[in-house]
Order: C-alpha cells, then sequence, then structure tokens
C-alpha cells in the first residue's frame, strides 16, 4: 500500500502541478536468497517537469477562446528513495519501497540464476492524505474570526510491473510501466462573518509512466554501492474537473522526470540450508577439478562407512562355509 504525503496533497490536486513519483531500483535482479534481508538507502537529486493538458481559457483581460496550458518545474535535493527486501525462497523475495510517493510494497522474482540473471516486479500502491488551511483575523479586543478555510482530500492507486536484468560482473537496468490514478477534492468557504459560500472543486487525472533505470553494483563484503541513473516518462495524462461552473474532460500533456542516485545498501547471508539448484550449478559452469573438490559432508561419511561395513560382512559370509566345512 502507498500512503502519500499530506505535503504532497496539493502538488497532485492538479495535473498541471508535479505529482510524486518512485523511480530508483537500487537493486539488481539477482535474490537475496530465502531468510536473507537487504536494506538499501538512495539518495541524489530530482529534476521534474510537468505539462497539464491544454484547455480553452480567458486571460486577465477578458480575451476568450484562449488555449492554455499549465507548466510546473521542480528541483530537489536531497531527493531520497529507499528499499528493503526479504528473501522468502532462493528465488522469490518481498519488496518495500519509500519514496516521495510514499510506501510500495511488492515483490521481487527472480526468472532464472547464471550470469546473467532477469527478474519481475510487481506493484501495488494506494495512497490517502488530507490538508486544510484557513485565515485568522484578530480584533482590538482579542477576539479572533475565521476566514476563507480550505480543506482538501485527496486519494491515489497505482499498479504496474518492472523488469530488470542485471550480470554477475555488476552491470543492472529496468524498465517498467505504472499507471497512476488521483483525485482529489476541495472544500472551502469565501467570505466572513454572514456574508460567506461555500465552495466545491474536485480534479482526477490518470497518468501512464514509463519508467527506466541503469546502474552498477560494487560489492564489498556484505555492503552494496550502486550508482544509478533513473528516469521517467510520462506520455498521457487526462483531466476531468468538476466546479461550480460545470466539468470539464481535457487529455494531453507531457511529463519526465530525472534522478540520479547512490544506493548505500546492507544485506545479510541467506539460511545456509539453500544449496543451489542443479541447473544452477549447470549454468554457473560450477565445473571443479580434483584438486578444488568439495570435503564430503558429515552424511556423506556416515553413507560410506555403512556401505564398508556392509561389503566386510559379506565377504567374510562368502568364506565362512569353506573354512567350517570338515575333513573326509
Amino acid at each position: 500500500m502507498r500512503l502519500f504525503a499530506p505535503a504532497l496533497i496539493v502538488a497532485t490536486a492538479a495535473a498541471g502541478c508535479l505529482t510524486p513519483r518512485s523511480l530508483v531500483l537500487g537493486q539488481t535482479a539477482a535474490p537475496v536468497g530465502a531468510g536473507a534481508v537487504e536494506a538499501g538507502l538512495a539518495t541524489g537529486f530530482a529534476y521534474q517537469s510537468q505539462q497539464a493538458p491544454g484547455a480553452l481559457t480567458t486571460d486577465s483581460t477578458g480575451t476568450k477562446d484562449l488555449f492554455g496550458q499549465d507548466l510546473s518545474r521542480g528541483f530537489s535535493l536531497p531527493a531520497f528513495e529507499a528499499n528493503l527486501q526479504v528473501g522468502v525462497s532462493d528465488r522469490v523475495a518481498v519488496n518495500l519501497h519509500a519514496s516521495p510517493a510514499g510506501l510500495q510494497p511488492g515483490a521481487k522474482i527472480t526468472l532464472n540464476r547464471g550470469f546473467g540473471q532477469v527478474a519481475l516486479l510487481p506493484e501495488v500502491g494506494v495512497g490517502y492524505g488530507s490538508s486544510a488551511t484557513s485565515t485568522f483575523f484578530t480584533g482590538k479586543d482579542g477576539r479572533q474570526t475565521e476566514a476563507n478555510p480550505t480543506a482538501t482530500t485527496f486519494f491515489g492507486f497505482l499498479a504496474g510491473l518492472k523488469l530488470v536484468a542485471s550480470h554477475r560482473m555488476g552491470l543492472y537496468g529496468g524498465l517498467g510501466y505504472d499507471v497512476q490514478l488521483t483525485n482529489s477534492v476541495t472544500t472551502g468557504t469565501t467570505g466572513t462573518g454572514g456574508a460567506t459560500s461555500a465552495t466545491l472543486a474536485s480534479a482526477g487525472t490518470v497518468q501512464h509512466n514509463i519508467t527506466g533505470a541503469i546502474g552498477f553494483d560494487w560489492a564489498f563484503g556484505q555492503v552494496h554501492l550502486r550508482p544509478e541513473l533513473a528516469a521517467a516518462v510520462t506520455p498521457a495524462i487526462a483531466v476531468h474537473t468538476v466546479t461550480s461552473a460545470g466539468t470539464s474532460d481535457n487529455s494531453g500533456g507531457l511529463g519526465f522526470l530525472i534522478l540520479p542516485t547512490l544506493t548505500v545498501a546492507v544485506a545479510s547471508d541467506p539460511r545456509r540450508d539453500e544449496a543451489p539448484a542443479a541447473e544452477d550449478e549447470q549454468q554457473l559452469g560450477n565445473t571443479r577439478s580434483t584438486d578444488e573438490a568439495v570435503p564430503p559432508s558429515p552424511e556423506e561419511q556416515r553413507k560410506a562407512r555403512e556401505d564398508e561395513r556392509r561389503e566386510r560382512e559379506k565377504k567374510q559370509q562368502e568364506e565362512a562355509p569353506a573354512e567350517a566345512q570338515p575333513d573326509e
């Protein structure tokens, strides 16, 4: 479930403002292993631009039927994202991602094992938030009067899928798609005293996002450093607005986000009882010479001793009748 921060509610209330997004991979396609945990923190800077769908409008001089579009840009330093994954098997992990967009649980499913690996990251997010503003006037008698109170509630939904590929040398990258739905409702009161009027406005958007990232993984024991460049493009935005003046539907617009980061991740070891499958050993090309032979396990040693004992008993039984036969 994705929980959007209240401070970002106003930013997503209109398509012309900047919608918070989640981009950083911060991980490779390699599985962490059953019972293992990996936690990573990514930091960098973000540049975002978003252009709302165009609509006919009237300017300040009263000129009508003008085609207008809102354009918003933003830069943030530092920008943070974090990721936590817990291995439930040798190829599947539960994944939890945190970003300016909120909390986003999902899973990582590694499709193969070898020098080159591929994984799927499905994701679903749901969020809710609210904010309120008002102005207070204080009279000479010390009494306060509230004016122009405004309250906004926000709901968001996101679903998508990422495809991640990585190589044992450290290079990794991914492509993804998600659809993001937002809806905000703003209520307010204008005026003071008895001369007030209520206002109501709502805006809903449908945004299609294409994301991509490329990075490199340097491993130092259980610590990993992953410089990464992530980007997103929103080629289609649809907006439905409802105000006291009526309703309107507009589509178009464009958005993009660039986010270079450095992820520092720490991983624990998987359970020792999780040995690589035979097919994985074949793919990795682990051919061992006699000098590199792995010592037999205690179970294998016990079985070898048991087989040796049975051979001795069988041989003794075959020799016993000949020795026991009496002389004629």
